[in-house]
């Protein structure tokens, strides 16, 4: 250990020089220390060095991070070794809160992404080990925090897929911590890692994407498949159900029920599709129109397995709240069984909502009498007992007391007034509707056109560097060489023509752009179906 101390000190050069060294310096000198690594036997990373003590007290996480990945793993395949195991199963023997776990945490955390390009094996074994011992203790939620900051800190974009999105994804619905998701749900994915190593790519590389170091070859993720594609979408949606953030849960549904297939529709995307119909009522108070990408063959599938779903839609639509009482309790055991049943309360909530919201469209002022008189659902979708379904004319002072709840959480722009009658005159309450936009202030509308611009300039930077890249792609440079040759012969064919009279050229009138352009590679190699 004494004599391989200085070597493993020795690279990155600490503090760092005035000049950086070159990518092609980097990668020489880290892929030596990456060899020396792997020849060194478990046991002398975990021997300690001179004067007492362990190796990982020496590294630095942030400076050392390959010496410091491979000692982690060489104490976690000892106390493993010690304590033995069940045929067949791994054992971790490792607790949060232990020494070893601590370690564990803060390599995660303060890992140079740079380094760890080169070791991607044993970087995503010590990550799924994380999942592995929180789920071995009942207790997810211990494991989110770490493989948050692991994955942001090898690519705080998240902008390629990797299969620790999923594995990420599923512990957080696990764990039922939904927030804590959101650091790498908002951040949109345009990238699929490919199966192969790109051509031409340098891991050391820092102005490059980071599918450029996040591929199959890596080891920094599993070889992706179509159903991990399927189940970070739904579980993502699931995730923004959760907090009520139901337009980016419709989003992440849509990635799902329109992913390309080649046949009918996953079981994956039949599930997502029924809560994209439920929440499609519940956010926009109808139908919405099929995402125009989809499958024919999916949608066949989705209208044969979701009939029931299909068939409350349209008459959530009708407006008819008798018949929708009665759909709702005919499907009852279906939409528990289909764990969809709370999400189905809170769409009977949102059709008396949006009942009242549309009475602002023909009046100005309305009596709670008058409005209870119409044929509305008034539901209680908190309480926990089965909801009560009267057949028609809600109470009227629960149902004052709804207007009220819509009118502060900005759902309704009304206020409500009493006319100088004694307190039990109740009937005489009146709901006087306001212009505006549904309840939403002018302060609310300013933050969200502040949020779109904000996402305007974002995906107009994500377009940017991915024309960027599409340009350095071999299919393009292909293309260019193609069309370059094709142009040639055309120009010479047409030469013998004459010049046009107009002095334009032929070939501005041919479709020959890169759009137009049949690229031979199959563009879903990297999934599996």
């Amino acid at each position: 250990m004494n004599e391989l101390l200085p070597q493993l000190l020795s690279f990155p050069p600490h503090p760092p020089p005035l000049h950086p060294i070159s990518d092609f310096e980097y990668d020489k000198q880290i892929r030596c220390l990456v060899q020396l690594l792997n020849k060194q036997p478990a046991s002398l990373l975990i021997s300690g060095v001179r004067g007492g003590g362990d190796l990982l007290d020496i590294l630095d996480p942030s400076i050392n991070s390959l010496p410091y990945l491979f000692t982690l793993l060489a104490h976690v395949q000892a106390a493993q070794d010690r304590r033995g195991g069940l045929p067949g199963q791994e054992a971790i023997p490792i607790y949060p809160l232990g020494p070893l776990w601590g370690k564990i945490v803060e390599f995660l955390t303060r890992f140079d992404s740079r380094q760890v390009r080169y070791a991607g094996t044993e970087w995503r074994r010590l990550v799924e080990l994380v999942e592995k011992i929180a789920r071995s203790i009942n207790k997810p939620i211990v494991a989110v925090i770490p493989i948050r900051s692991a994955i942001l800190q090898l690519d705080p974009a998240s902008s390629t897929l990797t299969s620790n999105h999923v594995l990420f994804a599923r512990l957080c619905l696990d764990a039922k911590t939904f927030r804590h998701a959101l650091p790498i749900l908002e951040r949109d994915i345009q990238e699929f890692p490919s199966v192969s190593k790109p051509v031409n790519s340098l891991p050391a590389s820092v102005s490059q994407f980071s599918s450029s170091y996040i591929h199959a070859a890596s080891g920094l993720t599993d070889k992706l498949t179509y159903r991990h594609h399927l189940e970070y979408h739904l579980f993502g949606a699931l995730i923004y159900l959760g907090l009520k953030k139901w337009e980016r849960g419709l989003e992440f549904l849509t990635f799902v029920i329109a992913a390309p297939t080649s046949g009918p529709a996953s079981a994956i995307q039949v599930e997502a599709y029924k809560k994209w119909v439920l929440v499609g009522l519940l956010h926009h108070g109808g139908p919405m129109p099929l995402p125009r990408i989809a499958n024919n063959g999916a949608l066949k599938s989705y209208r044969e397995l979701a009939r029931a779903y299909d068939n409350f839609a349209e008459v959530f639509k009708s407006g008819n709240a008798t018949r929708l009482r009665e759909e709702f309790e005919v499907g009852e055991e279906l939409w528990k069984n289909e764990k969809n049943y709370g999400l189905m309360l809170l769409v009977l909530d949102a059709f008396h909502r949006f009942n009242i919201r549309h009475l602002e469209d023909t009046y100005s002022t309305l009596s709670v009498h008058d409005i209870c008189q119409r044929d509305f659902i008034a539901l209680d979708t908190t309480s926990q007992n089965k909801p009560s379904l009267p057949q028609a004319h809600a109470d009227e002072t629960a149902t004052e007391q709804y207007i009220l709840g819509m009118i502060e959480r900005g759902e309704l722009s009304a206020t409500l007034s009493h006319p100088p009658q004694a307190e039990e005159q109740r009937s005489l309450a009146m709901v006087h509707f306001l212009p505006g936009s549904h309840g939403v202030s002018e302060v609310e509308q300013l933050r969200k056109a502040e949020e779109q611009v904000e996402c305007t300039v974002a995906i107009t930077e994500q377009i940017k560097n991915l024309d960027r890249k599409l340009g350095l792609s071999k299919e393009y440079i292909a293309w260019m060489h193609k069309n370059k040759k094709t142009a040639q012969q055309l120009g010479s064919s047409l030469g013998t023509l004459g010049p046009k009279q107009d002095g334009g050229d032929d070939l501005e009138a041919m479709d020959i752009g890169w759009e137009a352009g049949i690229i031979d590679e199959d563009m879903m190699e990297d999934f599996e179906p």
